[in-house]
């Protein structure tokens, strides 16, 4: 039933129609670059060397993004570079893929005679509909340089909550080489484990090693609760990383900790609904009744039987 407005459109007055709201995600593209050179050491900057340039593009917004291009902005090599090639694909990255392009070039006497290379290079995108790009992303490196190896951890699970034994709480490990070299094997380490049992060994990725700088991998682990994990305190988890440097040499990371904090608390000796369990089974229970009954008759029948005699 509809009444007249007053100012002419009509107003609803009853309606039992339901509506529901889809919330809505503000598109925020955005990218990085990280570009590094192999070999960069001022042992191989020598003339007729070859280094490979590697450009490691990841879409850190929330939206893909389409047309990826890699180009060279600033290079101060007296040799020609040729542009950036990538892989198949490349042009379209959903959020947090990463792809990686490379340039190769020969260094010059004219390098060696300027003592340093410096090349910058610059990643352009399109995110969907009509939002705006995300800006030039660039990055600069200029050889010889002197080597910084770094990597990082993130540990992280999904589980938020432990309710039960026999629940499965899945580990994930991002692997981020931070520093200016490739690095190889990398490798999780599980360190000081709140749990009863023990966690499986992390598991990588094939084609973890190499890692450029800037990429990332994420290896994974899990475990299964134990009915000695719910004390109700919390299951905390740390690990590092480890990965070989050039030269030989390792590199770690600082421990990163993964906790679930609203665990269940079932004290020892309880069923799975809290209810305590005696020595005495169900069945044990109805035995020791139907002992009670036999006794119970046979004393019946023995009185009986003395008063008959009497």
């Amino acid at each position: 039933m509809t009444a007249a407005h007053p100012l002419g459109s009509p107003a609803v007055l009853t309606s039992n129609a339901s509506s529901t709201s889809t919330p809505t995600v503000t598109p925020e593209p955005s990218m990085t670059l990280v570009k590094s050179a192999s070999p960069s050491a001022q042992a191989d900057f020598t003339e007729g060397q070859i280094v490979t340039y590697s450009f490691v593009v990841t879409n850190t917004g929330n939206v893909p993004l389409a047309d990826v291009a890699v180009q060279d902005t600033a290079f101060t090599g007296t040799g020609t570079l040729p542009s950036p090639a990538c892989p198949a694909g490349a042009a379209f990255l959903a959020p947090g893929a990463q792809v990686v392009c490379t340039a190769s070039y020969t260094l010059t006497q004219l390098d060696i005679d300027a003592g340093s290379v410096t090349n910058t290079a610059s990643v352009t995108a399109d995110p969907p509909g009509l939002t705006p790009p995300p800006p030039p992303t660039t990055s600069t490196v200029t050889i010889p340089q002197l080597a910084a190896p770094a990597v990082s951890l993130v540990k992280s699970t999904p589980v938020t909550a432990i309710t039960a034994a026999g629940q499965v709480v899945d580990y994930s490990f991002s692997v981020t080489n931070t520093g200016n070299t490739t690095l190889t094997d990398p490798e999780v380490i599980e360190g000081s484990f709140s749990g009863v049992g023990t966690v499986s060994t992390p598991d990588c990725p094939a084609g973890a090693s190499p890692l450029l700088p800037g990429q990332v991998v994420v290896c994974t682990a899990s475990y299964t609760v134990r009915a000695g994990d719910l004390t109700g305190r919390p299951l905390v988890n740390t690990a590092t990383v480890t990965a070989t440097a050039p030269g030989g040499g390792s590199v770690d990371s600082d421990p990163s900790t993964a906790r679930v904090d609203d665990v269940a608390d079932v004290p020892p000796g309880t069923g799975p609904a809290g209810l305590a369990i005696t020595g005495m089974t169900v069945g044990g229970t109805v035995a020791a009744a139907a002992v009670l009954l036999i006794a119970g008759l046979a004393l019946f029948f023995v009185r009986r039987r003395r008063r008959a005699v009497e």
